[in-house]
């Protein structure tokens, strides 16, 4: 789908001075579906404390952009297409980034 990105200013204060200056967790969204991946994306990155630096859209380029930068959370779909699906990239995420907490998003009830 060729929509992995990733932002090199991981980790940066949200202020230029230190007084009162919040660090903001970096991100890693992966979702197949990309309005979701839009809005969940505008979502995150309204919150003081939250900025999304990473997007993919499939398992495989997921683990290339979780590889180049240091992210606080993944969130993962777990009915991903187009290779694993949410629960398999979980498990390769603990392999590989085994400090890498992942939250799994799912639009099913059950």
């Amino acid at each position: 789908m060729g929509i992995a990105r990733t932002s090199k200013s991981i980790g940066k204060k949200t202020a230029g001075n230190n007084a009162g200056a919040t660090t903001r967790r970096s991100i890693l969204l992966v979702d197949d579906h990309p309005l979701f991946l839009s809005g969940m994306k505008q979502l995150l990155n309204t919150q003081a404390d939250l900025v999304v630096r990473g997007e993919a859209a499939n398992s495989k380029e997921a683990l290339t952009v979780a590889r180049t930068g240091k992210f606080h959370l993944a969130v993962v779909d777990i009915g991903l297409r187009d290779g694993a699906n949410g629960i398999e990239l979980t498990k390769m995420f603990k392999v590989e980034l085994p400090k890498l907490p992942v939250l799994i998003v799912s639009m099913h009830d059950e």
